[in-house]
């Protein structure tokens, strides 16, 4: 993740690859036009991170998957489905074995109403319960920047907080849950413009 970070914010900032143009509005300060954006969905946050994933751990025989089910559900009803699931098999405790260590991911943008709880009502009390995962990554989309179109409703749904309060908020509650053999991990990925 602190790969994936360097590249939105690096020399040539991918963080616009998370962003669509909206059009122009005046700036009453300047009384100039500038552009305006609105930031990508959680679905495309999701598919980007994965992509990344899958581009940066190709060598390393690790497998990221999006949505997949992990328990299924009767009756027509929608069952568990994480939105990155990572695999991998690392050396096992005997001689020539080997064991599978899972990782899921629960993705947020800074707007979703569950931001706040989620990481403990989503990703430990639901993904990681009852189920041989132990390790779970809580990673949150922080796109406030001026360029953002403030007309657009999910910003007047985001966090005024800034993004280094943030980050120590959701690390300290993911040291909070990591109780028990489950380990949770927060990011916080820089998504704004420059």
């Amino acid at each position: 993740m602190g790969r994936l970070q360097d590249l939105l914010q690096g020399v040539t900032p991918a963080a616009i690859d998370l962003w669509n143009e909206t059009g122009e509005k005046r700036d009453d300060a300047t009384k100039r036009a500038r552009k305006v954006f609105t930031p990508k969905d959680e679905p495309a946050l999701s598919d980007y991170i994965k992509r990344h994933l899958d581009q940066d751990l190709h060598d390393r025989g690790v497998i990221v998957n999006r949505e997949v089910e992990i328990r299924r559900s009767f009756g027509g009803a929608t069952g568990e489905r994480t939105d990155i699931h990572v695999d991998t098999a690392v050396p096992g405790t005997e001689p020539n074995t080997w064991d599978k260590v899972t990782v899921i991911i629960e993705v947020k943008c800074c707007w979703h109403e569950a931001l706040w709880d989620a990481m403990r009502t989503q990703l430990v009390d639901r993904y990681m319960k009852d189920n041989e995962c132990r390790h779970g990554v809580y990673v949150v989309g922080w796109f406030e920047c001026a360029q953002w179109d403030p007309d657009d409703g999910r910003r007047k749904k985001g966090s005024k907080i800034s993004i280094q309060e943030a980050r120590q908020q959701f690390e300290s509650q993911a040291a909070t849950l990591s109780t028990g053999g489950v380990v949770v991990r927060a990011v916080v990925l820089n998504a704004a413009l420059r």
